[in-house]
């Protein structure tokens, strides 16, 4: 396991911007640019500085984003 980039803990009720980040293959900045898009949902924000999304909502997002694709065929 290289701990420099730690893997995602897929298994976890709660993702870091970090864990989407690594899920998606994108970077950070890109996640964030998602939710203002409105591709994935808004955090909960624990504090200021911590935001987490549930794997629920996550999941929900893309079963939405494969919906529209797959209803545009």
């Amino acid at each position: 396991m290289n701990l420099a980039h730690p893997q995602p803990n897929h298994d976890s009720p709660l993702f870091s911007p970090d864990d989407l980040a690594r899920i998606l293959g994108v970077c950070k900045r890109t996640v964030q640019r998602y939710v203002e898009r409105g591709v994935l949902p808004q955090p909960i924000r624990l504090s200021e500085r911590v935001a987490r999304w549930p794997r629920e909502a996550i999941e929900e997002a893309f079963r939405r984003r494969v919906a529209k694709t797959t209803d545009k065929e």
